[in-house]
């Protein structure tokens, strides 16, 4: 279960196993309910405008929903083999990235239209791996998404302490600094 806020309007979204709810603040009501039609949400995120919300899922299945066209998915992406544990929105970029219990994250390219006759735009761009998994799940109990105001930077944590830092520049991933070697990591995102 995770709740997170609209970005500019009293709005609260709360996810339950199966759906999001979607509460207005102000007059204390339902105002939406999203019907994700997954086996069971792990997270929620919202887009920067509020108009989107992107879900994962336990069964590693993303989902985008457009608040203006439907309760329904507007796309419904099986990014991970394993449970998605956190999706997040860039708040100045049009990205989006999801991580999960198979030691990866997803980026992804997710255009949003001010002209609401045009679909948002999702285009796969990167899988970035970390280095191994216990028992079959990541090492991090709740690995954690999160974005830059101005770079793209991705910190895998290292078991027993050490951690190794890469970054993009003009858009490619590259290894930039390295800080111990040994242990297990999952990629947590610092977008």
């Amino acid at each position: 279960m995770s709740a997170v806020f609209h970005p500019t309007r009293s709005i609260f979204f709360v996810s339950t196993k199966k759906n999001v709810r979607v509460y207005d603040l102000l007059k204390q009501k339902l105002i939406k309910k999203l019907e994700t039609g997954l086996r069971e949400v792990s997270s929620i995120s919202v887009h920067p405008t509020g108009d989107n919300v992107i879900v994962g899922s336990r069964d590693g299945k993303l989902c985008w929903f457009d608040m203006d066209l439907s309760s329904k998915p507007y796309k419904v992406l099986k990014c991970h083999p394993k449970d998605i544990t956190n999706v997040a929105f860039h708040r100045s970029y049009p990205l989006f990235a999801s991580c999960s219990d198979d030691c990866t994250a997803y980026v992804f390219h997710g255009m949003v239209y001010s002209d609401l006759n045009q679909n948002p735009l999702i285009v796969p761009l990167e899988i970035l791996r970390g280095h191994a998994s216990s028992n079959g799940r990541a090492i991090i109990v709740s690995p954690a998404l999160r974005w830059g105001k101005k770079s793209y930077i991705l910190l895998e944590v290292v078991a027993r302490g050490s951690f190794v830092v890469k970054s993009s520049v003009a858009e490619y991933w590259t290894a930039s600094s390295t800080h111990g070697n040994r242990g297990y990591s999952l990629p947590v995102l610092i977008l």
